[in-house]
């Protein structure tokens, strides 16, 4: 993946939950306007912006394309900005999650927000947090679908949690590199999955809402299930390069027994 230009020393992942929109046949792709506000508690941002709020920008998911965006709503003394993403493209499939990053950290960058009115919106989300925990390495997820994956996590019946698949090392080098710098394939959306094992594809056993990408991961919110329940989680996730790279583990559902 690019960087958008070497005067902005930061940048984050924005999640879009991106609506599937239904028809006879659906359309292929979907084009919404998409809307994100930065975390007020997310200090390494507001430490590290301008107080005109100038440099904080957005990129479409090759990490190099200026998104059309615009400060809906923004206050630095009170940590508070809403951005507004104009006419974001995405491959119209259900339960899935887009990208798109917001640089930052650039103490000269000028202005370049753009002036819309922006329709109906979807929500993006930034994710303040590292991979902790429930992590799959790249090698356990298995290849294809007849591949049964190398891992598995176990939760609580009970536990909404999150399970955290890496992806970087899966992407490939770009032939040349692009403006002296060497590019990288970059993930451009993900379709969640939960299989039991009768090949059942079940969206009650995560919350699409909270897929969140970060720093080469994406976090799947994992939750439901019953008592010595296992079943896949993963999603198939689409590149630049128009892979579909499969991650899955599987994972056990317990009743948390006190102690003994």
């Amino acid at each position: 993946m690019g960087w958008f230009s070497t005067s902005f020393k930061r940048r984050i992942e924005i999640a879009v939950t991106l609506e599937y929109v239904g028809g006879t046949p659906p359309a292929a792709t979907v084009t919404k306007d998409v809307q994100v506000t930065i975390p007020s508690n997310f200090s390494a941002f507001w430490d590290n912006i301008q107080s005109n709020g100038f440099d904080a920008q957005v990129t479409l998911h090759d990490g190099i394309t200026l998104a059309a965006f615009k400060r809906s709503s923004f206050n630095y003394a009170n940590r508070d900005l809403t951005i507004q993403i104009q006419n974001y493209t995405y491959d119209n499939k259900e339960n899935s999650t887009g990208i798109l990053y917001l640089y930052f950290d650039n103490a000269t960058a000028a202005d370049a927000s753009s002036s819309f009115s922006a329709g109906s919106t979807i929500p993006g989300k930034v994710f303040i947090g590292t991979p902790t925990g429930r992590i799959i390495a790249a090698e356990q997820t298995g290849s294809n679908l007849s591949n049964a994956p190398g891992a598995t996590i176990t939760k609580a019946v009970d536990e909404k949690v999150y399970v955290f698949f890496e992806y970087a090392s899966l992407l490939n080098k770009m032939l040349a590199p692009y403006n002296n710098r060497i590019e990288l394939e970059t993930p451009k959306q993900i379709k969640i999955f939960s299989l039991d094992s009768s090949g059942t594809d079940n969206p009650a056993r995560f919350d699409n809402n909270e897929t969140v990408f970060t720093a080469g991961y994406v976090g799947i919110m994992v939750q439901d299930g019953s008592n010595n329940f296992t079943f896949q989680i993963g999603g198939f996730l689409t590149t630049s390069l128009l892979q579909e790279i499969r991650l899955a583990c599987f994972l056990e559902t317990k009743n948390k027994l006190p102690p003994s």
